[in-house]
């Protein structure tokens, strides 16, 4: 094995070739022993390397890395508590990907750190495709993943502590870099009591330069607990005073670079402290986090040993002089933090060193900011630490309430709210009138009790506050609450413009979340408006928001691909399915199976959930289940509870598929259900379905040409519809002229929305879409029409789509609701389809390469199962059974 390649600075460290790794340092003893193992274990798909703090896991693994000469350079991920599930898939899909039939090597620093969602995608991707990974985890304990059959198959290797024990050689050599000049005697008491532990060898050997006595050297052991904390302890004394002060002020920061070393120690040499430590290899660890976007950045970022940060936060705890200048000097740093804007860090060190009022008063000034990036784990750390305190800071209570909603705790954000609303409505309270209105609007959000008075009584304030010199910090989030709230009321121009507004507002401030969230309302309200372009483009730049800034809440998120999803099944056929890939930084659009859509989590407003709930239902109806799709919109809020706008488009979502079942009884009670609402138009297009089932031609033209004369809602798409259907049958009763006049209209009134939907072919008995569009002369050269054409050129009517597998009315009447689900063989299912196909025995014998008489044995075994006697009845059970 080749020594580490020599990439020294000034201090002799020298950095690793692998961004995010830390830098070896100038006390480096190579390990042959372990970089064999480890070039032995990598061969295969996931090694874990399980050892306690101080074993030398990470500097081993990257002095191996630094070693070795891989063609493809490895990837180092350090792994938190709040590892995002979807950033960890990223890492490995791109790891996958770019490396070819070996994927590229990812090390995962500790491993242990990890989300369980995280670890249970990484043991799926171990059981069920391991050729797609190769990931070293490196961490304290085993995860929890599946052992025995990857280990049996060669796909996992599990190397422990002892593997990482010092040679007797290394442990010489690596002391005697610790302890130049020491005697001889004490370095072999350092080694002996050490036994091979890195940790034990660095710190004794440290600590070593503090006793007067190699007999003092019996107190060191050789493992974790009291004993380890006295070494750590006896290097903490032995540090110079800069060193300690350093040490006191820095042990909080999750990330340190030089620039905060100074900042928070009002030491100008900071910096100079800090490389003195980290040449120690063990105290302070250099990492490298490889170049910016421009090719710069700084590398230079630190980690403390977790064993040196535990002495010095129990130091941190007893007090003392020093402890006392660090606090106050870390107090003036973060005052100065706060005063430049810098209200997250702020706030985590106000929480840090238990200064809650402070911490209180951040809060109630600067909540917006604290939210602007999703969730804020420092709010949580607020709370965990206040405990019992937060009875004095009820003015705290309503910014919880969001924090809670914005990291999807809709139980917590209702708990926070519930109790500032009470304590708001008896006592005079410090907080804006806009705090008070966007908790208000945001608690009724989900059930849209009360949203027209709140939406009133919010305006004026709104509109104050927009036109003040300086904004209130909750100005963005009443905007955005009021627009959600008047997307469900039916406001939907109201909606539009106010959040356009809370856009606005968002990036003027840097409110990352609250932005990317408006972008995906403003989104489903042009949806709504019948703006499908414009609607995918606001969802693009909401995931864009929130893939460049991955702490920002996973609701935005949801909406956004909702929308997407939604307008697919708008342009449909003429969009492709909604699979998104990057090309040379733009978003583009590979062909996917609409089969494999995966519906996003459920959203936490009404306006989206209804919308979730209809997309349900089509994704059902996709799948073969009208069925489904009908149960999935059962499952819609009750009607007298849906505002009209959303009431008139689940009725047409009804009405559709009554059209495929040809269910006349369906349509007669959804025309009813419309008379109710300002629906006219689509009450003749349902009038027009029924009769066009039933068989009327020219009175179902009749009432689709009064359905486009009335039609002037964008959502659902009634104009463009009933003009298809229409053409459809204008054509089919011998009439092209006028039939090419009707399809002229609907495809010039859905150009600008690229509205394929309605052109899929909703007559039952009208000429075939595709065929009337071939007809119609192309004079004005439109790419679009062209381009429309070609999308239903081949396309069956939806009724003929779904005829060999939907039971009719009838059907279902005549089979017993109390049938017991039969078991099927494949053979015998693929026989039941043929059947369904309108194949003969014949048909199906060529098409199945079976002989006739085996198609006559399972056509019998298959009357038998479905107790029926004939081939209609056996279609009938089938269908209702959702068997074909």
């Amino acid at each position: 094995m080749p020594a580490p390649a020599e990439r020294r600075d000034d201090d002799g460290a020298r950095r690793s070739p692998v961004p995010g790794a830390p830098w070896l340092p100038k006390h480096f003893v190579p390990r042959p022993l372990l970089w064999s193992l480890l070039d032995e274990a990598t061969e295969h798909p996931v090694t874990v390397v399980v050892a306690p703090a101080g074993a030398g896991k990470t500097l081993g693994v990257a002095g191996w890395l630094a070693a070795s000469s891989p063609t493809i350079t490895p990837r180092w991920f350090s792994a938190t508590r709040n590892t995002p599930v979807e950033l960890l898939e990223e890492v490995l899909d791109q790891a996958s990907e770019r490396a070819g039939p070996v994927p590229q090597l990812v090390v995962v620093d500790d491993a242990h750190l990890l989300p369980a969602a995280c670890v249970r995608i990484i043991n799926h991707r171990l059981t069920h495709s391991p050729d797609s990974v190769r990931l070293i985890l490196l961490g304290r304990w085993d995860l929890a993943i599946d052992r025995l059959v990857p280990e049996l198959l060669g796909h996992l290797t599990v190397l422990r502590g002892d593997v990482l024990r010092l040679t007797a050689e290394e442990a010489e050599s690596l002391a005697g870099m610790h302890a130049p000049g020491a005697r001889p005697e004490v370095l072999a008491a350092v080694v002996r009591r050490a036994d091979g532990w890195c940790a034990a060898l660095v710190l004794a050997a440290r600590a070593s330069k503090t006793l007067r006595h190699a007999a003092d050297l019996e107190l060191l052991g050789t493992s974790g607990g009291p004993i380890a904390d006295l070494v750590a302890g006896e290097v903490f004394v032995g540090l110079r005073p800069q060193e300690r002060h350093l040490l006191l002020c820095v042990a909080g920061e999750p990330d340190l670079t030089e620039e905060t070393a100074r900042h928070l120690t009002r030491d100008a040499r900071a910096g100079e402290a800090l490389r003195a430590l980290e040449s120690t290899g063990l105290l302070v660890s250099r990492v490298s986090t490889g170049p910016g976007p421009d090719g710069g950045g700084d590398p230079e970022h630190y980690r403390i040993h977790p064993l040196l940060l535990e002495v010095v936060r129990r130091r941190m705890v007893a007090g003392g002089v020093d402890v006392q200048q660090a606090v106050g000097t870390i107090l003036r740093a973060t005052r100065l933090d706060l005063s430049r804007g810098r209200t997250q860090v702020a706030l985590r060190r106000f929480v840090a060193l238990g200064r809650l009022d402070e911490a209180a008063d951040v809060l109630v000034e600067q909540g917006p900011r604290l939210l602007a990036h999703g969730p804020d784990d420092h709010v949580s750390s607020f709370v965990r630490q206040a405990g019992p305190a937060l009875e004095d800071h009820p003015d705290t209570w309503g910014l919880l309430a969001l924090a809670r909603w914005s990291a999807g705790d809709d139980d917590g954000g209702r708990h926070w709210a519930d109790r500032f609303l009470r304590r708001v409505g008896t006592h005079t309270s410090a907080v804006s009138s806009l705090q008070l209105h966007t908790v208000r609007l945001h608690r009724a959000r989900s059930t849209g009790e009360h949203a027209d008075e709140l939406v009133t009584a919010a305006l004026d304030d709104v509109r104050r506050a927009g036109e003040a010199p300086v904004h209130d910090p909750y100005l963005a989030l009443a905007l955005l609450q009021v627009g959600v709230a008047e997307n469900w009321l039916g406001r939907l121009r109201d909606a539009e413009a106010h959040l356009s507004e809370a856009v606005t507002v968002g990036r003027a401030e840097g409110l990352v979340a609250t932005t990317a969230e408006a972008l995906t309302h403003l989104a489903l309200t042009q949806v709504m408006l019948g703006r499908e372009q414009a609607a995918l483009e606001l969802a693009e730049e909401a995931i864009d928001l929130v893939e460049q800034h991955p702490g920002t809440s996973h609701v935005a998120r949801t909406r956004a691909d909702l929308v997407r999803m939604l307008v697919w099944f708008g342009t449909h056929p003429l969009t492709p399915a909604p699979g998104r890939k990057r090309d040379a930084g733009r978003a583009t659009y590979p062909d996917v199976d609409p089969l494999t859509f995966r519906l996003p989590d459920e959203p936490d407003d009404l306006t989206s959930r209804f919308w979730w709930q209809i997309m349900h239902a089509r994704l059902t109806l996709l799948e073969g289940s009208v069925s489904g799709a009908l149960r999935s919109l059962d499952a819609l809020s009750p009607a007298a509870q849906q505002p009209e706008h959303l009431r008139v488009s689940a009725l047409m979502e009804r009405a559709g598929l009554a059209v495929i079942t040809s269910n006349k009884d369906a349509l007669r009670a959804i025309d009813q259900a419309l008379a109710e609402s300002d629906a006219e138009a689509e009450r003749c297009w349902v009038r027009g379905a029924s009769a066009d089932i039933e068989g009327d031609l020219p009175a179902a033209a009749a009432h689709y040409l009064d359905a486009a004369e009335q039609a002037h809602r964008a959502q659902p798409p009634t104009a463009v519809l009933a003009l298809t259907c229409a053409a459809q049958l204008v054509h089919y009763l011998g009439d092209p002229v006028a039939a090419h006049a009707l399809i002229t209209r609907a495809s010039e009134a859905a150009e600008t929305r690229r509205l394929g939907s309605p052109f899929l072919g909703w007559s039952r008995h009208g000429t075939r879409v595709g065929q009337l569009l071939a007809s119609v002369p192309d004079t004005d050269g439109s790419g679009w029409r062209t381009e429309l054409r070609g999308a239903c050129a081949d396309r069956a009517g939806v009724a003929t789509l779904f005829a060999t597998t939907v039971a009719t009315a009838r059907e279902l009447a005549t089979v017993e609701d109390d049938r017991v689900m039969p078991t099927l063989s494949p053979r015998e299912l693929e026989v039941l389809q043929e059947l369904a196909r309108g194949s003969t025995y014949g048909d199906a014998a060529a098409n199945l390469y079976l002989s006739e008489n085996t198609i006559k044995t399972h056509v019998s075994s298959l009357y038998t199962k479905l107790s029926v006697s004939r081939r209609s009845e056996a279609l009938a059970v089938a269908r209702k059974l959702h068997l074909i």
